[in-house]
């Protein structure tokens, strides 16, 4: 198993979750440019990293689903809910906000979309063996796997992926995702610029947090990590941008390409013409932490 976290505390941050390291990549400063977006590639090592969109000329194999729908069980309403402090009708259904983010990347791509599953998943996203049961889901969580939420941090994202080799050549694909939600703070669900109670504490919009961790989950990773002095949802701090812009359109558009005539090559799939042998190497999983501290996006 390994686990990197990738958060906006620099390079040299690390962090205990669930019992396990996950360490922050060490990421190279580069010259401001007109990148738009990041994502996970896989290494000549064979371990995942963070990569910058310039980079998809060098060939960087993005890790992304080899399926174009995926579905997602939605289990944001029952104990341990938190109350919705802002929202324009007060009360409604925090899983009918996590399908408005579902529904927001789905019209946005042209070659994948998220789905609601409807089997809501009771079990513990933390269990032995849950990050290779294929089930994808949303939970709030008052903690991690057994492990306090570190400072500022809303939700994180486990991503479970699986390492193949097919004629020599190893890739990986992403298996299934579990996103947890920081049921501690205060929560809302509402547009525009980011709330605050009246003692000035935030209440944080699930739907744009949501948002960003759904692009978590399609490989999308922090375009600022990168250097990318861009205005986007997959910014790694929390702002007012409470909907996907062109970078981030851009983001998953690339990493899931529309098919042309009826053939689908998306990149980071590698095709063995059929006549390839193919073995799993192994399962692992990383962890996509969003330390989400407000902070105006530029």
């Amino acid at each position: 198993m390994r686990a990197i976290n990738i958060a906006d505390k620099g390079p040299s941050t690390s962090v205990f979750v669930g019992g396990l390291l996950c360490s922050a990549l060490l990421l190279i400063a580069a010259p401001q440019s007109s990148w738009a977006f990041s994502y996970l590639t896989l290494d000549s090592d064979q371990t995942l990293q963070d990569t910058a969109s310039t980079s998809m000329s060098n060939q960087s194999d993005p890790v992304v689903w080899e399926a174009n729908q995926v579905s997602v069980s939605l289990n944001l309403d029952g104990a341990g809910a938190p109350s919705k402090l802002a929202s324009p009708s007060l009360g409604g259904a925090w899983n009918e906000d996590a399908l408005v983010s579902m529904e927001k990347w789905n019209a946005a791509a042209t070659w994948f979309s998220w789905e609601r599953d409807s089997f809501v998943n009771d079990g513990d996203p933390c269990s032995p063996g849950a990050g290779e049961d294929g089930v994808n889901n949303i939970v709030w969580s008052a903690q991690y796997c057994g492990d306090p939420w570190g400072d500022d941090i809303l939700a994180l994202t486990q991503i479970n992926y699986q390492l193949s080799q097919i004629d020599g050549v190893v890739s990986a694909k992403i298996v299934d995702i579990h996103i947890h939600v920081n049921s501690l703070e205060k929560w809302g669900a509402y547009d525009g610029p980011l709330h605050f109670d009246q003692s000035g504490q935030p209440i944080y919009d699930v739907k744009r947090v949501l948002l960003h961790e759904l692009g978590h989950g399609l490989g999308l990773t922090h375009p600022d990590d990168n250097n990318q002095n861009v205005v986007a949802i997959m910014h790694s701090t929390e702002g007012d941008t409470f909907l996907l812009t062109d970078d981030d359109i851009d983001g998953v558009n690339t990493l899931y390409p529309k098919e042309i005539a009826g053939v689908s090559a998306p990149s980071g799939r590698r095709s063995s013409g059929g006549g390839g042998s193919m073995s799993i190497l192994m399962l692992g999983f990383i962890c996509l932490i969003f330390p989400f501290k407000y902070k105006e996006h530029l």
